[in-house]
Order: structure tokens, then C-alpha cells, then sequence
């Protein structure tokens, strides 16, 4: 499995502050085109005093973000069309 990089305090929260209540098309003006597109996925989310959740994500969209701690910026759309963000530091390297 890959480990990245812990992110700073705050530097998620910020991006997610500027990307909030903006449309695929905004966010891709903003950022840029993709550099990779992923098809359909699923998640099922767990937490210990709610139910299990099964998210299903129409596709997913990778940005490389430069200047930032962050990466790599992952929107993954979901079917009723919200987004989930993931946010990635630098990659580590394998620990053997």
C-alpha cells in the first residue's frame, strides 16, 4: 500500500474553502485539465456509532497541484454529483 507525506494543518481545509460550491468545469478552470481520469468506484465508509455506508463515485478526477505540500488533489464525483476530495502529500517510500 502507498504512504504519503502528512499534510500540514489547515492545508486541506483551505483548498476545500476555494474549491466549495464550484461546478467540475469551474474547478478544472482553476486547476487545470486532469492528468488522469478513473472510472467508476465504490468506498464503504465506517464509523463507530453510524451505520455502514457504500459511496459509489461516478468517476474520478486527478489534478497535480505545484507550490503546495499537497500534491496530488483527487475529486472523486459521486453519483448525485457532490464531490469527495482526497488530498495527498509526497509519496514515501516503501519501509521494508
Amino acid at each position: 500500500m502507498k504512504r504519503f507525506e502528512p499534510l500540514p494543518s489547515g492545508e486541506t481545509e483551505r483548498w476545500i474553502r476555494r474549491l466549495a460550491g464550484k461546478s467540475l468545469e469551474e474547478i478544472v478552470s482553476i486547476l487545470g485539465p486532469p492528468s488522469r481520469e478513473i472510472g467508476p468506484s465504490e468506498w464503504t465508509g465506517q464509523s463507530p456509532d453510524r451505520p455502514v455506508e457504500v459511496i459509489h463515485h461516478s468517476r474520478s478526477l486527478e489534478f497535480p497541484l505545484a507550490n503546495s505540500p499537497i500534491k496530488t488533489l483527487l475529486i472523486h464525483v459521486r453519483d448525485d454529483g457532490r464531490f469527495d476530495y482526497e488530498f495527498r502529500g509526497r509519496e514515501l517510500p516503501d519501509s521494508k
